[in-house]
């Protein structure tokens, strides 16, 4: 058989007390926290995973800029305290060089010579330095 419509509408209600509503409140709050803080977690690592990504391009960048040798120099002479300043401690080098054992590096002399006698020669210069200390 089939049914028949609805002659009249019924209305159901449901009133919370005090208690219960301060119970409710409480739940919706802690869910909402719950729901939400991973993703703070989430943005907070993806905030900190892209400043060390620029941080370690920053350096990589410098260190191709600057010249490898030249940040291996500032690394290692940063660590000797009678140093100030990197640029005060090249002229302090060569300074301390004799006049006769003096290379200017743009003369001929300085691109004719190897890697090798340069690095002598720039050992040479700082054992000079270093006795003039």
């Amino acid at each position: 058989m089939p049914k028949s419509k609805p002659t009249s509408v019924i209305v159901h209600r449901v009133e919370l007390q005090q208690k219960e509503r301060e119970l409710l409140e409480q739940y919706v709050v802690t869910n909402s926290i719950a729901k939400g803080f991973p993703m703070l977690l989430i943005g907070g690592g993806i905030a900190g995973l892209a400043y060390i990504a620029y941080y370690v391009a920053n350096e990589l960048y410098d260190l191709w800029d600057e010249g490898i040798t030249d940040s291996f120099k500032r690394s290692v002479l940063q660590a000797i305290p009678v140093v100030s300043t990197v640029d005060d401690w090249n002229q302090d080098v060569a300074a301390a060089v004799p006049e006769d054992e003096r290379v200017d590096y743009n003369s001929k002399e300085a691109e004719e010579m190897s890697a090798y006698e340069t690095f002598t020669y720039n050992l040479k210069a700082i054992d000079h330095w270093w006795d003039s200390l």
